[in-house]
């Protein structure tokens, strides 16, 4: 897993280690599959518009030549991310691509 911390607004440096913590967990879980985490590129942003049009958790697979590589990116825009969601939107980001 490769973490790109992008943007990390003072006071929520927390936040961003749980990110790490709940991936593990899930995959402690059984709930992701190892060979996930191993192709996983995780990008943490604090995106500052507030009316921006971008989900909280967008996960997006690697294409080269209609073919699909195994590399995954996902993206948390941790300003609209809570403690309270955190698990459950990685957790069903992960899922749309056999994460369960």
């Amino acid at each position: 897993m490769i973490l790109h911390v992008n943007h990390v607004r003072p006071g929520h440096a927390k936040l961003a280690g749980d990110v790490v913590a709940t991936l593990l967990s899930l995959l402690e879980d059984g709930r992701v599959q190892s060979g996930i985490l191993q192709n996983l590129d995780v990008h943490l942003d604090w995106i500052q518009y507030k009316t921006n049009f971008r989900e909280p958790i967008i996960v997006r697979k690697a294409v080269r030549n209609d073919e699909v590589l195994p590399m995954i990116e996902i993206a948390i825009d941790l300003r609209q991310i809570g403690e309270t969601n955190l698990r459950g939107g990685i957790e069903d980001g992960v899922s749309g691509i056999g994460g369960r």
